[in-house]
């Protein structure tokens, strides 16, 4: 527990004295945790000042474009997302994810340029515990698409002739408007990915974003219609729409991502302090049963000192006890209603 204390203040010895009941009356120094009631007057730790954001928030995302999934992948993910209540993009990427893999073993998509991709697709959802990301993913394979997915994995494997495991997937092209589509949407992508332009940041994945485009274009068609040799501009459109989304959300998590790793120790540690429970903690707390990423003295050091320097901890003075101890590197936890030990 905190040493507490009372220490009456002295007046200098050179000063003539005064009668007792003329003497100025001088406030008691109550020491709780190290820190006195004078010093939180004054306000030296910043103990009225509210933690500071250690990075910039990331900011919400934007609203997923369902209705660029075409009409029977839409209804399929708007179906699952109001029966599981999950989000939207969770309840999309898992319908596309499926669709993609059903798609991927019968065609290829052919480039403008003329080159052959295959149609997979990767996707990654960040979801929050507790937004049924497993429960969605079932849902789309086993129930709402069952029928559809069944029928077409069903489907014999196009294999190469003389193979037996070697898949020769039918070539689906972009019909003459969704090349010109195409094209249009390599041109805006060159000039976005310029330095200082929108999508400099992820330029990598930006370069990539025609080719998506296609490849979702393709699973679309292949979903509507499994016999379809040609991409109408229709579906290009609307997998842009898809590309262009994905992009923003990648721009968006990169953008806010904290790049300084002292900073990214300092939020592990942060969130440890406030899960602790505890106002108080002392050095070797932190490198001992802290976050897993912090297992010495200096990482420690530099995690409680982003900490200090944004008003999430007060150093308190060498010397308080924690737990009965006297510790030199002690910190109080600056948020109300904690339990000091």
């Amino acid at each position: 527990m905190p040493q507490q204390a009372t220490v009456q203040a002295q007046q200098p010895t050179d000063q003539p004295q005064q009668p007792a009941d003329q003497q100025p009356q001088q406030p008691a120094l109550q020491i709780v945790g190290g820190t006195t009631t004078q010093q939180q007057a004054a306000d030296p730790f910043n103990l009225q000042r509210p933690p500071q954001p250690l990075s910039r928030p990331v900011a919400p995302a934007q609203p997923y474009p369902l209705d660029a999934l075409g009409p029977i992948i839409e209804q399929a993910a708007s179906a699952i997302e109001e029966l599981v209540q999950a989000p939207a993009a969770i309840c999309a990427q898992s319908v596309l994810a499926a669709c993609a893999y059903t798609a991927q073993q019968q065609i290829d998509v052919v480039m403008p340029t003329g080159s052959q991709k295959p149609v997979s697709v990767f996707f990654l959802s960040v979801g929050a515990t507790g937004e049924r990301k497993s429960a969605v993913d079932d849902h789309a394979i086993l129930r709402e698409y069952s029928s559809l997915l069944e029928a077409l994995l069903a489907e014999p494997m196009p294999l190469e002739k003389g193979e037996r495991n070697v898949l020769d997937p039918r070539p689906v092209r972009l019909d003459q408007d969704a090349a010109k589509a195409f094209k249009a949407f390599y041109t805006d992508i060159e000039s976005e990915v310029a330095q200082g332009q929108r999508f400099a940041a992820i330029s990598g994945l930006a370069n990539k974003a025609p080719e998506h485009a296609a490849r979702l274009a393709a699973v679309q068609t292949f979903i509507t219609d499994p016999t379809a040799y040609a991409i109408g501009v229709d579906a290009f459109d609307r997998a842009v729409s898809l590309v262009r989304y994905y992009l923003d959300e990648a721009l968006r998590l990169t953008a806010f991502a904290p790049l300084d790793h002292d900073v990214a120790l300092a939020e592990m540690t942060r969130d440890w302090l406030i899960n602790r429970g505890k106002a108080l903690v002392h050095l070797a707390d932190v490198y001992q049963f802290g976050p897993n990423a912090i297992r010495t003295k200096a990482t420690a050091i530099k995690a409680m000192t982003v900490l200090e320097a944004h008003d999430w901890v007060i150093r308190l003075p060498g010397g308080t006890k924690v737990d009965g101890v006297a510790r030199r590197d002690v910190w109080r936890l600056n948020l109300p209603n904690l339990p000091p030990c």
